[in-house]
């Protein structure tokens, strides 16, 4: 072989090893970019988890935004229903009937002088649906009772706290939108001479119990407006007859020293008043006898005691429907028992007769409309005034008696 074919011989080898040296160098640039553009198995789970999580977590938002707004419309009908039955009551002169109010049909009232319907809500609602929280199928209604026409409940359940209404089983009345149903259990009490909340003036609910080893009482609720019966609560917003404004968040005893520290949602707390408060010398007067329900007119009986009419039942312990007369003691008169079927809206005392106005159509089974007169010297009726159609009389003068409202003669 000569040195030209040997060169040449030389040059092919040559040619060849270069060519698979270029080969490899191209398949691992390719092999090093496939594997930059590709994922591992690891870092899909990893992806995939998030993704999971992100799912859930949204999820649950939504499902709590949902309750909230749920609870958001179940407050907004009792407000809508609450604002209905007070219109209905100024138009009545009485609360309707459990089987007027039913879920879907119309609220309206006709009256019988005019026979002109009045309607105040067209459509009545039905809480939303599902159930949240704690309530259940059963109680997820607005359950309206009005056995009493000057008077009713409306039962509603929460599924979270919302807008300062505690979750769970609440009653709206005419005096407030919510307390604590009765039926309603949880927490529970223990009570010592230290710590002594009377329970005829407790609602809402508890948020903490603490000490009870030692039988000290030392529980949080919400604050409310009058008595309420809370069975198996403690529900405390009175400590030594001392009312809260707001909400008892936490508390704190000092057992060596005998001291409670309380702190919440309250900028004040006071004595208990109920519907009426007496002063003298701007001393507050807590002997006085509680109603049970709103006092719409007061008027003196020029002895330090009053006369006064309204929305109770009861005054102190004595049964009064809509009238009574309260002793200068603050004692409720025993031999003053008039049972009126309606509120007064106005009381005049003219020498030894008081007169009444307002809604009533009858006083102790006598048919007396809208206005009568009580011989206190007696105490019995006077002038019978079936003759008078007199649709409200917010207002009276001195004798002789004028009256001011809606006329109508048979």
């Amino acid at each position: 072989m000569n040195l030209f074919q040997r060169q040449k011989k030389d040059a092919k080898i040559f040619n060849l090893i270069n060519l698979k040296q270029e080969k490899t160098m191209f398949k691992n640039l390719w092999k090093a970019e496939r594997k930059i553009n590709a994922f591992t198995l690891i870092e899909l789970l990893v992806v995939i988890a998030i993704i999971a999580i992100i799912a859930t977590l949204s999820v649950l938002a939504l499902q709590s935004a949902r309750e909230k707004a749920r609870d958001a419309k179940r407050i907004a009908d009792i407000k809508q229903l609450k604002t209905a039955l007070e219109l209905y009551y100024n138009d009545a002169n009485g609360y309707p009937p459990a089987s007027a109010f039913v879920a879907g049909e119309t609220l309206s009232y006709t009256d019988p002088q005019s026979g002109q319907v009045k309607t105040y809500i067209n459509n009545i609602p039905s809480a939303p649906i599902p159930a949240d929280g704690d309530c259940t199928l059963q109680n997820n209604s607005y359950a309206y009772d009005s056995s009493n026409p000057s008077t009713y409940t409306l039962n509603y359940c929460l599924g979270n706290n919302n807008q300062g209404i505690p979750k769970g089983l609440n009653t709206a009345t005419p005096a407030q939108l919510y307390s604590l149903a009765e039926n309603q259990s949880g927490g529970g009490s223990c009570t010592d001479t230290i710590w002594t909340p009377d329970s005829s003036n407790l609602c809402g609910q508890v948020n903490q119990t603490s000490d009870c080893g030692n039988n000290r009482t030392v529980s949080g609720g919400l604050s409310c407006s009058a008595p309420q019966s809370c069975q198996n609560n403690v529900c405390l917003n009175s400590y030594n007859n001392l009312v809260f404004d707001g909400q008892i968040k936490t508390m704190q005893v000092d057992e060596s020293n005998h001291v409670a520290y309380l702190g919440g949602d309250f900028t004040q707390i006071g004595p208990y008043t109920g519907y009426g408060v007496a002063f003298t010398n701007n001393v507050y007067q807590s002997n006085f006898a509680k109603p049970n329900d709103r006092i719409r007119t007061v008027i003196s009986d020029g002895s330090g005691g009053f006369y006064i009419g309204g929305y109770f039942t009861k005054v102190g312990d004595q049964n009064r429907n809509h009238l009574a007369h309260i002793l200068s003691d603050g004692s409720v008169d025993p031999n003053f028992n008039f049972s009126v079927n309606s509120i007064p809206l106005s009381l005049v005392l003219s020498n030894s007769t008081l007169y009444l106005g307002g809604g009533f159509t009858s006083i102790d089974g006598q048919t007396r409309n809208r206005v009568a007169a009580i011989d206190l010297n007696s105490l019995s009726l006077k002038i019978s005034s079936s003759a008078w159609n007199v649709m409200v009389v917010p207002c009276s003068l001195e004798s002789p008696i004028f009256l001011i409202g809606f006329f109508g003669f048979p």
